[in-house]
């Protein structure tokens, strides 16, 4: 259309790609984080990504790395210690306050019953670290940050006040805090599960699905939502049926620097959404 095309700094097809290397590795990206960290030096500077899975059927997920080369971009498998692909799907990276990246790992598609304490979980969190340095690219072991699990993890972030900790956020309405000392702290930061739209048997992809603290969280305390919940509108009056409404809401932490203040919600942003997946 007349527009300058910027080409993409790196491709693969999905399912069946042809690209050397990068031959049947995945379905559909899971975005991550360039490496900032200090446990594996050479790794500084590349993007940190990764693939839900090959396979739909069977947890299979991949984890890849996007290295600068001049001007140009390395894209390759990253060589994790106990093999690639993995026995999990992939759902989501984070990252801590010293630039180390972390990686969520799923055994199931739908979101697991039960309380993450108490029966039926299916995610873990693992910290990339390094096995074994070699070129171009080190060997990667995934260390497990936390020995509880939990239902459906989907994002994992910090919030950039030097405590150390990170905030697990669980696609079933909770955030989980996993301490300095990798302990997970109880009860949740914060539980919305009973403000999230009901669940769909089997598969679903709404739910509680991403947080990020405020730049000054140190002073002011507020941190952000995305949910989804149940649309105050019959589906079929509008234009197209609504199936639910996406919401993102501030928060604030309470007195206890564990526990979110729940009823501190201010929704900023609401919008239709016309099906229950692709919502993230």
């Amino acid at each position: 259309t007349g527009n300058v095309f910027e080409a993409p700094i790196g491709q693969y097809a999905h399912p069946n790609s042809n690209v050397p290397g990068l031959l049947n590795i995945g379905t559909s990206i899971t975005g991550g984080y360039v490496y900032r960290g200090s446990l594996i030096p050479d790794l500084v500077g590349t993007y940190i990504f990764g693939d839900w899975t090959s396979s739909f059927s069977n947890p299979s997920g991949t984890l890849l790395a996007l290295e600068p080369d001049g001007p140009n971009f390395d894209l390759s498998i990253l060589d994790i210690e106990s093999g690639n692909p993995l026995d999990f799907f992939v759902p989501a990276f984070g990252e801590d306050e010293s630039g180390e990246i972390y990686v969520a790992g799923k055994t199931t598609l739908a979101p697991s019953a039960g309380d993450p304490l108490s029966g039926g979980p299916t995610g873990s969190i693992y910290r990339l670290a390094l096995a074994l340095p070699l070129a171009p690219l080190p060997a990667v072991r995934l260390e497990p940050v936390v020995e509880a699990s939990f239902p459906s993890p989907v994002a994992i972030t910090n919030a950039g006040d030097g405590s150390g900790r990170l905030f697990v956020v669980d696609q079933r309405g909770k955030i989980h805090i996993i301490d300095s000392a990798g302990q997970l702290v109880t009860p949740p930061f914060l539980d919305l599960s009973a403000r999230l739209v009901a669940e769909r048997p089997g598969f679903d992809e709404r739910g509680l699905l991403s947080a990020a603290f405020h730049p000054d969280y140190t002073n002011n305390g507020k941190f952000y939502v995305y949910y989804s919940a149940p649309s105050p509108k019959a589906p079929g009056t509008e234009n197209a049926p609504v199936d639910h409404q996406s919401v993102v809401a501030e928060y604030t932490v309470s007195g206890d620097a564990n526990v979110a203040d729940a009823d501190s919600e201010r929704i900023l942003l609401t919008f239709d959404q016309p099906q229950f997946n692709h919502d993230g």
